[in-house]
């Protein structure tokens, strides 16, 4: 049977409390590098995981002990540390391409523009669901494993899906999902298996079903789409809720002329098969559909600016 020293030993209490004392500002900087890391995609000290002798010299020094005194003054509170680096102007700045700073700066030390970054795969499956009201943003509940979501029937929040070595939700593994061994940083890749997941996903299918009823609902009903004109509004309306953008005169002209000769194709595919074609919603919102699935394939969508 194990015993116990009737009192502790402090010697845990006085590791801690020089872990997070002042004259030891290490803790606090790894912690500052982190967080702006998660915010701005790419870390003030590049090497994240070595603070060391080894470590690659900090651009923006300054601003890192600055935050890191902050931390500390703040009582180590990260939440006020979240809110000081999201209402900053470096994080309010827009991320568009200036040609003349980019040849003083082009890799961005010095914070000219916002970085446009990737959506983290879990970022990507929760929006597609909450595009449609589907996410399910209780409470957390059980800790769910990924063939809940391969029924399709569950819409929880990616965060409560575990992740175990060699078992990871399909659908955020191809979008460089967390990695049990190297958690400091993830990685972020372009690869041609997210487009081809996004064209072919059975989920982003059916959420594209779902936004598409949804618009065509906003504007009072699906047969709308058989009047001259009520295309504009719809492509309008998906533009915005799926690119956060508005369309331009050409992408809408484009996307009239997709749902057009959608609609067409669809129609003589119907009357090809006879009328036996057990499909119940009308071509023309079918082409919806399928326009709300072309938009979730556009690097828009995928891109943080």
């Amino acid at each position: 049977m194990t015993t116990y020293p009737p009192e502790s030993s402090g010697r845990r209490l006085a590791l801690a409390r020089w872990i997070i004392d002042k004259r030891n500002p290490l803790t606090a900087r790894v912690a500052v590098n982190h967080i702006w890391l998660r915010h701005f995609g790419a870390p003030l000290e590049p090497t994240v995981t070595d603070f060391g002798h080894r470590a690659m010299p900090v651009s923006n020094a300054d601003l890192l002990n600055w935050l890191a005194a902050e931390l500390m003054d703040e009582n180590w509170s990260m939440k006020k540390l979240h809110r000081l680096v999201v209402t900053s102007s470096a994080y309010r700045m827009d991320s568009v391409y200036d040609p003349a700073d980019a040849a003083i700066d082009s890799e961005n030390t010095w914070l000219w523009r916002m970085n446009p970054r990737r959506m983290e795969a879990e970022v990507v499956r929760d929006t597609v669901l909450y595009l449609g009201n589907k996410l399910e943003a209780g409470p957390p509940g059980q800790w769910l494993k990924d063939d809940s979501a391969a029924k399709g029937d569950n819409y929880r929040r990616s965060l409560y899906y575990g992740i175990a070595q060699n078992k990871i939700l399909p659908f955020l593994a191809v979008f460089d999902g967390p990695d049990v061994n190297g958690c400091y940083q993830r990685a972020s890749n372009v690869s041609p298996q997210q487009a081809l997941l996004l064209a072919n996903s059975k989920f982003i299918h059916e959420q594209s079903q779902v936004i598409a009823k949804n618009l065509s609902s906003a504007e009072g009903g699906s047969n709308m789409s058989n009047m001259p004109g009520s295309n504009d509004k719809f492509i309008d309306s998906a533009f915005e809720l799926i690119l956060n953008n508005h369309p331009t005169e050409a992408e809408r002209s484009l996307c009239a002329k997709y749902l057009a000769d959608r609609t067409a194709a669809l129609e003589a595919a119907g009357k090809a098969a006879g009328g036996g074609a057990k499909n119940t919603e009308p071509p023309a919102q079918r082409a919806r559909e399928d326009l709300v699935h072309v938009l979730f394939s556009d690097n828009e969508f995928l891109t943080i600016r």
